[in-house]
């Protein structure tokens, strides 16, 4: 049984408050959290530190909650993907040198996936470095994108993911794919015995 390497996952914000945690409210809340927590016991007081990194949609939750509702599409204000490798995995990696290795990956898996969709889409994140009940690290991202994208052909058009069509698949392959060559650069080969992936992409 192989062994889970990183969540890559993704959720949509709709336009309309339809339940808890959508509409213009509902992502206004979102924004907040991610910008002063780590996780639900660990708060960042406000001013501390810049919190999120911008590519485009803004440094602080009031910019990009703008910049969503400027670039929404009509069934989606905002994506929000979370981008978490195993924290055994992050273990390998020295604790001072943690924040860059996720930034480099957020930001190589987002741009390499709306790029194999053809098109671009500015977007913001913020690093948690939370930890597990068993104080293994557990650093990982929170990215917002907007309901639109820029298609290389048609220039402005609604962003979708559908299972169906393989666009999650597509997110998780780029996502392992992208961790793997990630730890290979960092680290060398030894981590996948240390993980217990010895016979994994034995070439890499």
């Amino acid at each position: 049984m192989s062994r889970t390497m990183i969540i890559a996952n993704l959720r949509y914000i709709d336009p309309k408050r339809k339940a808890k945690g959508h509409g213009t409210k509902g992502l206004r809340s979102i924004l907040r959290y991610l910008q002063y927590r780590n996780d639900r016991q660990d708060y960042i007081p406000e001013g501390r530190q810049e919190r999120w990194t911008d590519r485009g949609l803004g440094l602080h939750y009031k910019e990009i909650l703008k910049n969503c509702a400027n670039l929404q599409s009509q069934e989606v204000l905002a994506w929000s993907y979370v981008i978490s490798p195993e924290p055994d995995l992050m273990a390998l990696i020295p604790e001072k040198e943690r924040r860059p290795f996720i930034q480099s990956l957020t930001e190589n898996i987002i741009e390499r996936y709306y790029a194999e969709r053809g098109c671009t889409a500015p977007y913001s994140y913020v690093v948690h470095e939370a930890q597990t009940q068993d104080g293994r690290p557990h650093t990982h991202t929170h990215v917002i994108l907007p309901g639109m994208a820029r298609d290389e052909l048609e220039g402005r058009q609604p962003f979708k993911n559908y299972r169906s069509r393989g666009h999650l698949a597509l997110l998780d392959e780029i996502a392992n794919d992208e961790l793997t060559q990630a730890l290979k650069l960092k680290i060398g080969l030894d981590w996948q015995q240390e993980y217990g992936l010895q016979a994994v992409n034995p070439e890499l």
